[in-house]
């Protein structure tokens, strides 16, 4: 976020749209983005010199402030129960409290964070990398179908392979082969 004017150069702005100078003009002369100059014109205009000071106290969280004490109780909460997230906290509050001190999930969260006892995150595993084919018939992929119900009712498996660069199958058996799986009628 780039840096607030200073209030001099605000105060030129204004005394120069004072003395006839458009707006983009002063954009111009003084580098700064036309929309900038005419939002410090509006707000003078609206609000007279207290609409050029910086707005420093309207920065940062805008999160309500809630009791100290009800922090505490939701970090005991925490620490009483450590598989607890933050809402389900935040339902064990309501049951207890009014629902306007009871801070939103996020701020619960924060909040545990730095009391220090959040639960890290699970450890992602590493992506496993498998080298792709790069010609036919360097790497073959087999699969293998139990017990698929046909249309019929009859149920099959069977087993087949497939080159994995061309996607060409190499094989398809059913199991058991035909011959030897006998007469189940």
């Amino acid at each position: 976020m780039p840096r607030a004017l200073p209030l001099a150069t605000r105060q030129d702005i204004i005394e120069r749209h004072l003395r006839g100078q458009t707006l983009a003009q002063i954009a111009t002369d003084l580098g700064i983005p036309y929309v900038t100059v005419r939002a410090l014109w509006r707000a003078f205009r609206n609000r007279g010199s207290d609409g050029l000071a910086i707005g420093y106290h309207a920065c940062g969280s805008s999160t309500p402030a809630y009791p100290d004490a009800v922090r505490r109780r939701a970090c005991r909460l925490r620490r009483e129960h450590p598989k607890w997230g933050a809402g389900r906290i935040r339902v064990e509050l309501l049951e207890h409290l009014e629902p306007s001190a009871i801070p939103s999930v996020r701020v619960l969260q924060r909040a545990f964070q730095r009391a220090g006892i959040n639960r890290p995150r699970r450890p992602q595993r590493p992506p496993i990398h498998t080298k792709q084919a790069t010609a036919p018939h360097e790497v073959w992929q087999v699969d293998a179908v139990e017990k698929a119900r046909l249309r019929t009712g009859a149920e099959v498996s069977w087993l087949s392979a497939t080159d994995q660069f061309t996607g060409g199958l190499l094989a398809n058996e059913l199991s058991p082969p035909s011959p030897m799986a006998g007469d189940h009628g």
